[in-house]
């Protein structure tokens, strides 16, 4: 069932009895990914009640390869297929005024505190809070292309987010910006539909828009909308989108973090993005992934 929005996809889940609810206040220190792992490859996950917060976190969102390709609207042999034409046809994003996305229905531009999200921490050693599975978006400075990847984001403070980036396409937009002295426009896109998730982590040369392909496996469903504080343009149907600058020349300590293949990446001076603004729905739903 292809989805155009995290809730379409939940509620798909929930009808086909695909998700696990966990009713009770769960700690978002490791006893929430604790939860999620346990359930990895078996079943999505939806904690409605995290400690100190009254936003819900959801989890293994799409669990197996038999549920990726119900999210694609297709069969487990075909997914492949599908798939590569999509990366091969991108296509054109139509865009939205604010007033008709949902994800501006909130918008916070003073008394920024990243902290009032359920930022988990995931795992022992940890350096602290980690956003995990944000979209993060942004420009080349001088060709305007666009590029959408998946980072580890350590919060260092109510407004500072620590970020590991490896040298792919997001580090060539940077070091652009930095050798001019100049911030680059950042913005973290946090719950969609699984079909984003999929497009972002697409091997594509400079200049193919994962955005694009995440329309064209949506059958031209994707909308999107300008930023309020960046010049950049996000998906309306987000549940969250944080936006911010990645600092030039600005370096602190990020880490360490437990990474996927099961060993702690280690703590080291990372660039800095500092947050201008966090939009958000009505009652948003915040997504993790747990390594």
């Amino acid at each position: 069932m292809i989805t155009n929005s995290l809730r379409e996809w939940l509620q798909h889940l929930e009808k086909e009895e695909k998700i696990k609810s966990v009713t009770r206040e769960v700690d978002l220190n490791f006893e929430l990914s604790a939860i999620a792992k346990k359930l990895d490859g078996i079943a999505a996950v939806k904690f409605k009640n995290p400690r100190n917060c009254k936003i819900p976190v959801v989890s293994n969102i799409v669990y197996n390869r038999q549920i990726f390709a119900e999210a694609m609207g297709t069969s487990v042999d075909n997914m492949i297929k599908k798939y590569g034409i999509a990366q091969n046809n991108p296509l054109p994003c139509k865009s939205v005024s604010a007033s008709e996305a949902p994800v501006m229905e909130n918008v916070i531009t003073s008394g920024i505190d990243l902290m009032k999200l359920p930022i988990p921490v995931h795992h022992e050693k940890d350096g602290g809070h980690y956003i995990t599975a944000a979209l993060l978006i942004a420009k080349d400075p001088e060709t305007g292309e666009r590029n959408v990847s998946i980072h580890r984001l350590h919060v260092l403070s109510k407004n500072e987010l620590g970020i590991l980036i490896l040298p792919r396409h997001l580090s060539h937009f940077y070091q652009k910006a930095e050798a001019k002295n100049e911030p680059l426009d950042i913005a973290l896109v946090i719950g969609v539909d699984p079909l984003l998730l999929l497009a972002s982590q697409a091997i594509v040369p400079l200049g193919v828009d994962e955005v694009e392909i995440a329309n064209a496996l949506k059958e031209g469903k994707q909308l999107l909308v300008k930023c309020q504080t960046v010049d950049l343009k996000v998906p309306s149907e987000a549940e969250i989108v944080i936006e911010g600058k990645l600092l030039p020349k600005v370096r602190k300590m990020e880490g360490p973090f437990g990474e996927f293949p099961k060993y702690y990446g280690p703590a080291s001076q990372k660039p800095v993005i500092e947050i201008t603004a966090i939009c958000h729905r009505d009652n948003p739903i915040y997504h993790t992934i747990v390594p």
